[in-house]
This record gives structure tokens, sequence and C-alpha cells, in this order.
């Protein structure tokens, strides 16, 4: 038992002594490496990397300050705590930022202080600013015609070939209809590309041109042009979406809508495709002679009412009054001049014009069909269909009955047909399904601006009013 209580005893010397030798030795602080080297760095941009700073001998000590002086600018910084306690054996990283602003090879010091003798550790820091080799594209979106209210989204694309890892951290945008969905910083990868989308959003329907520029810090990139809702200065196929040829500037009054435009065929089907503002003109759903009724026995797509048995002839309709000398069922009732022959029942007889008595498919007030067949008995087939030439230039719409071939893309102008020459008219002149092109209207060299939209060189996409050398 006594020799036991010796023995403990002899230990706990032994432990206090070597607490009170650990704490006589003045604590010592190592940092790693000894240069922090950010190599390449973009301009605009920021990197972080650490010195390891490690307790190797000696008691505790509180590290008092830690400070950064920049030889070269004010581009190294020092973000942690400057003051704390390092206990023995401990390690800590010891953050420091670097965000160049000017090219070129950029130095600093760090220098932290502790409790003890000499109490300093000295580091040295260095990093190259590069200048970010940045493009983008297109330098101009046009978003074409956006309801008030509605919205439309384009991608610009930012392509890195700088390197190194370029930061965009923030962009101006010239009017707040549009807005740039991006969260910064947003890094692009040396080699990669970002795409970024940016919405046009309305609130009325007048003409906005505004810009984009992305910045890396302090660096702008090149502005890029925005424009909306102002077909006359855009690009002619943003404001052609679905494709017909015709631009909201040349009358299209559906874009979302390839069989609606100006040089649409009528169909009876309820809709404007003509862009008149007649609805089923032409067809058996229209009144075509103006007298109240349309042709269908059912229905009628204009508001007018059925049962018209001559819509060429607005002196016969079901208020029409009978002639009775005329070979006309003036009155639609079914009876042509109280018994005069009708053999086919179409309402007109041999003696009131009717050029095929046989068949109830022809008749003077008959609306014209494309079936190569003289339907109105006026000696012309298929006229105002798309089977026939109706504005004269060589071609009918489609399944030509008259002799012509089909590809006309507009019936009632004679300056549309294919291989027409191109006009600045906002209109596919030839047919190939493109508007403008090769006018000023276009933009020929594909880089997001037109000539009447400011391009003083539409065959060079390097030169424009975003890229420069125009005024």
């Amino acid at each position: 038992m006594c020799r036991s209580s010796m023995l403990f005893a002899f230990l706990a010397l032994s432990a206090c002594g070597n607490d009170n030798r650990i704490s006589e030795i003045d604590p010592v602080l190592a940092a790693s490496p000894q240069l922090l080297d950010f190599q390449n760095v973009a301009v605009g941009s920021s990197a972080e990397l650490a010195f390891q700073l490690d307790h190797t001998d000696g008691g505790a000590t509180d590290v008092r300050n830690i400070t950064v002086t920049n030889i070269d600018g004010t581009f190294f910084t020092f973000g942690g705590e400057k003051t704390f306690l390092m206990e023995q054996g401990a390690s800590v990283q010891v953050p420091i930022g670097y965000a160049p602003t000017d090219e070129g090879w950029h130095r600093a010091t760090v220098e932290i202080v502790y409790e003890s003798e000499p109490g300093t550790v000295v580091l040295d820091v260095r990093g190259h600013g590069v200048v970010p080799q940045l493009t983008i594209s297109p330098l101009g979106l046009d978003f074409g015609p956006v309801e008030p209210g509605g919205e439309k989204s384009l991608d610009v694309t930012v392509s890195n070939e700088s390197g190194v890892a370029v930061d965009l951290t923030g962009d101006r945008v010239g009017n707040d209809v549009f807005t740039v969905d991006a969260n910064y910083p947003l890094t692009v990868d040396n080699g990669t590309s970002q795409d970024i989308k940016v919405t046009f959003r309305p609130n009325t329907g007048v003409p906005v041109l505004s810009t984009l520029v992305l910045e890396v810090g302090s660096v702008a990139l090149p502005t890029v042009s925005l424009r909306g809702n102002d077909c006359e200065n855009g690009i002619p196929s943003a404001y052609d979406t679905d494709g017909d040829g015709f631009t909201t500037c040349a009358g299209d009054c559906d874009d979302s809508d390839p069989t609606i435009n100006p040089g649409a065929v009528e169909v009876p089907d309820f809709i404007n495709q003509d862009c008149d503002n007649k609805v089923d003109d032409g067809t058996p759903y229209g009144d075509d002679d103006n007298d109240g009724f349309c042709d269908d026995p059912l229905v009628c797509g204009d508001g007018s009412t059925p049962g018209d048995c001559a819509d060429g002839d607005a002196a016969v309709s079901p208020n029409g009054v009978e002639d009775l000398s005329n070979g006309i069922d003036d009155d639609c009732d079914g009876v042509v001049d109280l018994g005069t022959s009708d053999l086919d029942g179409d309402g007109y007889a041999p003696a009131g014009g009717d050029c095929d008595d046989g068949n109830a498919l022809r008749a003077p007030g008959l609306t014209e069909v494309a079936d190569g067949v003289d339907n109105d008995c006026d000696v012309t087939i298929d006229e105002t269909t798309s089977a026939y030439d109706d504005d004269g230039d060589g071609f009918c719409e489609i399944a030509c009955t008259d002799g012509n071939p089909p590809g006309d893309c507009d019936d009632a102008r004679f300056d549309v047909f294919p291989n027409a020459a191109e006009l600045p008219d906002f209109r596919d002149q030839d047919c190939d399904g493109g508007v403008d092109e090769g006018t000023v209207n276009a933009d020929d060299d594909s880089d997001g601006f037109t000539e009447v939209g400011g391009d003083c060189n539409d065959a060079d996409a390097n030169v424009n009013p975003a890229a420069g050398g125009c005024p």
C-alpha cells in the first residue's frame, strides 16, 4: 500500500514537471506555403487561397493581428478573424483573397503577429491578372412582337477563351421591361460557354430599344442591343414567327398560325384566314353578295343567315322578289318562275343563265371551287380558288387547273411568285419562306442587326452598332 502511494506520487510529479517544461517554451507558429501563388486570375474576377498556420511548439498563444500589405495595387485581402487563441498542436487556415482590376503581376506580404518572441510570421503572395477573353453572341436580340402583359425569352451566349475561369459579376440593362435571369457571380470555365436568359415583358405595344451590358468586375463586355415590338427596324424573321412569309408589318393578323396571313386562301371554318377582317368570304359560309345570306343551307361563319341559293347575285336570296320572266329562283324557294324548267334544281333555268342544266354544281350564282369546273357559269374555271392564277403572275397556289405551275404564296399580288425579286416590304416575294433577304430589311450577316436597324455593313458580322464601326 505504501509502495503504491509512493509510485503514484512520483508519476504525478513527473507529469507536473513536464507541463511546466512545455509552458516555459516560447510558442512557435509556422505557416505554409511560404509563397501563396494565385497564378492567373481574370481581371474583374476573384479567387481565394489559404495559408496553413500550425502551432508547432510551446504553450497556447494568442494571435494578435494578421495584416496584408499590397506592394502593387490593393488586390489582396484577408477576410478572416485577426485575433484568436491557438492551442499547442493546432492548425488553422488563413484565407487570402485576390481580385485584380488591372492586368499584370501583383504582390503582397502577409504578416501574422502572435504572443511570443519574436512572434511574427511573414509570408509572400503573388498573382497574375489577365484580361478576360470573352465573346458574347449575338450582339443583338430581337424579341419580335409581344403583347402587353406577355413575355418572351431569348438567350445570349458568353464564351470563355481566357485560359482561366471568369466570373460574371453583374449586368446593366437600360430598360426594366427587359430582365436577366442569372445568379452572380456566374462562373464561366475556360473553354466553355454559358447561356444567359433575357426576358422581355412589355407594358405597351410600342417599340422598345434598349441595351444589355454584362460585367466582369469593372470590365464591361460588348453591349448587346435589345429590341422588341419594332417590326419596321427589327429582324424580319422575328416578326414572322410562324414562317408563313408575312411579318406583322405586312399585315399578318396571327403570327402564331402559318395558315393565317394576307396571302392565305379562305376556307369555311369561322376563321379569317386572309386577314381582310372578313370571315369565310368566298366560301359557302360567307355572304359574298352582301344580301344578308350565305349560301350554306345550315350555317354561316360571318353572322349572316343561311339559305342563299345564289351568293353571287344580291337580287337572289330568301328575301328576294320573284321575277316570273328571268328564269331564276329569285326568292330561293326551289321554284323557278312558277314552274320554268330547272332540271338540276340549282335555281337557274337555261333562260336564267344556267350553263349546264344537268349539273347542280354549275349556275350563275354559285361559289367557284377548285374542281376544274366553271361553277358560276362565267366561262372562267376555278377563279378565286387555289387552283387558279388570280393575279396573273403565271402561278397558282396549288394543283393548278388553268395550266400554270403551282407555288404562288400570295395570289392577290402579281409581284409575289416563285423566284420573284425580293423587295423590302416585310413579306416573302420569292416564296422561299424567307422575308426580305438581300434587302435593307434583312440581317444578311446574322449579327442581330438590319441595315434599317443601324447596320452599316450587313455583309460583315464584325461591323454593327454593337461591335463598332457604325456611327
